[in-house]
């Protein structure tokens, strides 16, 4: 691989008419030029389509692809499919690159000769344009340099360096079998381990390269049975990936925290879930996330969890007739959902 090389740039689009033009115009306006960018427009509804239309015939290096929607991990595969580049990054269509993103990306490939590079990005929860300042917070918290397999992996199990396939950019080889799981919404969580797995080096930037945009009606913050299955299914995955390769990558405290995390998850979105959609129908699903958290808190040690899991697994385990009666006057005594979230990232750390 030499500098000068194609890279695939991979956008799925769907429904982001107020974001995507941001998002195009840092992709075309990239310090490197050689670029094939391939827009999967997700069956759109609103004017994105027109959008990407627009910007294919603004930029010859555009491709857009339309199709019927079919969901995120669909819409990456028919990128990964159609790419021709050396490399490949991939971008969501409500976030954006900096400037140098891809420059800085493939040349630090190039020079270190690594076969991904992970880069840092801020995150900004605005429907206007995003702006870097001393506001913003900037992930993940893996420190600069080298990392072989082994280390990138535990790495990721502990969660230093971030599951998102978008601040990062990858050899095409490692792609060849490999494919986002269809039909899930947490599609990063189940696929970055199994392409970290594949590689022999992995680099880690203080740069960040990428803009974020935490938006409430986002895929993964809208809450469903489905939703919260694949979330458990991906961490679960993750999971068992890391108990099975202990002995010759993981340390147990690696493994306790998967397992944690796993527990943290079902509780949490437990949590979400309940208090979003409380009502008979949903009686008998939540009895059986009920019975999941139970027996996952069987195989680890709860005191190393957060506060709210402590609490939440003691409800649930002592008495569940006022988990399930008073939990909306528990949740309306934290500040925000926000906060369960962070509790379960503070949890897992």
């Amino acid at each position: 691989m030499k500098y000068g090389c194609l890279i695939s740039v991979v956008i799925p689009v769907y429904n982001v008419k107020d974001y995507i033009v941001e998002s195009l115009e840092s992709v075309i306006h990239q310090t490197y030029s050689n670029l094939e960018i391939i827009i999967i427009d997700d069956g759109s509804t609103d004017d994105s389509q027109f959008i990407c239309e627009k910007y294919k015939k603004i930029d010859a290096r555009i491709i857009v692809v339309h199709q019927e929607n079919k969901g995120l991990s669909a819409s990456r595969n028919v990128g990964l499919d159609m790419m021709n580049g050396e490399a490949v990054v991939f971008l969501d269509s409500d976030d954006a690159y900096h400037p140098n993103f891809i420059r800085t990306m493939i040349e630090t490939m190039i020079n270190e000769q690594s076969d991904i590079v992970v880069c840092k990005y801020t995150v900004h929860r605005t429907i206007e344009t995003m702006i870097r300042g001393n506001q913003d917070i900037v992930y993940p918290i893996a420190e600069h340099g080298m990392y072989d397999r082994p280390s990138a992996l535990k790495a990721l199990a502990e969660g230093s360096i971030d599951i998102h396939v978008w601040n990062k950019i990858y050899k095409k080889e490692l792609w060849n079998d490999t494919r986002f799981p269809e039909g899930h919404v947490y599609e990063d969580m189940d696929t970055t381990f199994r392409i970290f797995n594949l590689c022999k080096s992995v680099y880690v930037l203080n740069q960040a390269l990428v803009l974020y945009r935490k938006r409430p009606n986002s895929i993964t913050k809208t809450m469903s049975w489905d939703n919260i299955c694949d979330r458990l299914v991906a961490t679960a995955h993750f999971t068992s990936f890391v108990v099975d390769n202990k002995e010759g990558v993981f340390t147990d405290k690696q493994k306790n925290r998967r397992h944690l995390a796993c527990l943290n998850s079902m509780i949490i979105l437990y949590c979400y879930y309940y208090d979003n959609n409380n009502n008979e129908d949903n009686h008998i699903e939540l009895k059986d996330i009920d019975k999941i958290i139970m027996d996952k808190g069987k195989e680890i040690n709860i005191a190393n969890g957060g506060h709210l899991v402590r609490v939440v697994y003691f409800m649930l385990q002592r008495c569940p007739s006022f988990m399930t009666k008073g939990f909306k006057f528990y949740h309306a005594s934290l500040p925000s959902v926000k906060k369960v979230f962070r509790y379960m990232k503070n949890a897992i750390k």
